[in-house]
């Protein structure tokens, strides 16, 4: 994923220019006299300060403050639904389906916190050590899922940073902190020495180590990035040609879809992106557009093979939109509640706008379906005529809560613990599907895809 799924969570750059865009949410349930003053989010660790010139979002944990580098614009358009709890509590979200942020007004005395937050760079490595710590002391969720102490990994690691470590060996600790934890939202970014370098601890349990193999015993290739993306078109074109028997069509760069006999087909490979801005609103305009357009041919199909094994995510409200497509009756979709908070947040499946496509689905996963794919499939589990089927998923399904270091590195983390509509939490294991079949398996990583899926259609083709 990406992947931060809302703009609220980003450090986005400050526009330059002119930006004419509103400073305060437009909301007619938000006024400046009742919501001056600063807010403290339950959960996720923002401090935010409204008043007369706009807002500002701040990052605090017990280590230190610092403000985000963040518009006031920005800030507003990531609060388009406003919500008054009561005269003390707001939640505050982009759209109807978005994460709901809720704030609690602090006191007078409370809010003289901000006054220490700095708005400039701080490189004290040790500092940056007890910052990055504490953030992930706060908000990491998963550290007895994946069997980690921290405490004594902090304690492990704290005499290898002193005020004069370089920048080169403060990554390479904090790295080194993070190795255990399998999990594809994690991620620390920084620049050092002027280059620019990420750590990411997991990988795909079969789809990366076979890429792997494959690439050390080929020549064609020196770059395995290279190597790796042509792989990934090399799986396009399979879908094309070996899957829909060159009667494909296509909607962007990630839809490819059509009909194999009286099976329809749709394979899809992101969560985000169908739109030109790429935001939330725009994309889920733009998958509606997109599904309208196959089920107008697909709803004449006798069932639908959706295939997401190779969906890296994006914004789980794209998933909810498309799901709505096989749904009859409003239904508990997911939930999920922040690590540190009080409020756990229900995601409902609308009904179908129009007639729901209710034959059988079979929605095919590989170990490569993460994020928002995987809160997708918990969407279209809980529907009566989905048969899920390939691999289990990857098994990190938070939203990734991105956190600014004091010296302007960046962490991801998840902070969120998602429950299916069963109320199971999947985090750190994955979803597993009711058929086994492996979707990335063998040596011949090339075709193992269009080999699972043609399977599938056979066996698909026999219980019509």
């Amino acid at each position: 994923m990406q992947i931060i799924k809302t703009a609220l969570l980003s450090s986005a750059l400050l526009l330059l220019g002119c930006d004419s865009r509103p400073t305060l949410p437009t909301s007619s349930t938000f006024t400046l006299e009742h919501h001056t003053g600063v807010w403290q989010s339950q959960g996720y660790g923002y401090i935010m300060k409204i008043d007369v010139e706009g807002m500002q979002l701040f990052d605090r944990n017990q280590a230190g403050c610092i403000q985000k580098n963040i518009s006031s614009a920005d800030i507003a358009e990531n609060m388009a639904v406003f919500k008054n709890i009561d005269e003390n509590h707001i939640s505050v979200s982009a759209t109807p389906n978005s994460t709901q942020y809720h704030f609690e007004r602090l006191t007078n005395n409370q809010a003289e916190l901000i006054k220490t937050c700095i708005t400039s760079i701080n490189t004290n490595p040790v500092e940056n050590f007890n910052y990055f710590s504490q953030t992930m002391a706060e908000h990491y969720a998963f550290f007895d899922t994946y069997q980690q102490n921290w405490p004594k990994i902090v304690e492990k690691y704290q005499d290898k940073i002193n005020n004069s470590s370089p920048n080169s060996q403060l990554f390479n600790v904090l790295s080194s902190m993070l190795k255990d934890l399998d999990d594809a939202h994690l991620f620390l970014a920084a620049e050092v020495d002027g280059n620019p370098k990420l750590y990411q601890p997991s990988k795909s349990r079969t789809l990366r180590p076979a890429l792997d193999r494959a690439f050390a015993k080929q020549n064609d290739f020196e770059d395995p990035k290279a190597f790796r993306l042509n792989w990934y078109e090399n799986y396009k074109s399979q879908v094309r040609e070996a899957v829909l028997e060159g009667n494909a069509n296509e909607i962007g760069q990630f839809i490819i879809w059509g009909m194999i006999d009286n099976i329809g087909y749709i394979n899809l490979q992101r969560m985000q992106d169908f739109s030109e801005s790429a935001s939330i609103q725009d994309d889920m305009a733009a998958i509606e557009q997109a599904m309208d357009t196959m089920m107008n041919t697909l709803s004449k199909s006798d069932a639908i093979v959706l295939d997401i094994t190779a969906n890296g995510g994006g914004h789980d409200e794209v998933g909810l939109v498309l799901a709505r497509y096989f749904n009859q009756k409003k239904r508990l979709a997911y939930s999920k509640i922040a690590f540190g908070g009080n409020h756990s947040q229900q995601y409902y499946l609308d009904v179908a706008q129009n007639i729901a496509y209710t034959k059988p689905v079979y929605l095919v996963t590989s170990d490569h379906t993460v994020s928002a794919a995987e809160t997708f499939t918990m969407a279209m589990k809980s529907l009566p005529q989905v048969i899920h089927v390939g691999d289990t998923t990857r098994g990190s399904h938070s939203d990734i809560l991105d956190k600014m270091l004091l010296n302007g590195w960046h962490l991801g983390l998840s902070n969120e613990i998602y429950k299916d509509s069963t109320g199971k939490v999947s985090e750190g294991k994955g979803l597993v599907p009711e058929r086994m079949l492996p979707i990335f398996a063998g040596d011949d990583i090339f075709n193992s895809h269009s080999i699972a899926i043609q399977t599938l259609l056979k066996e698909v083709k026999s219980k019509l």
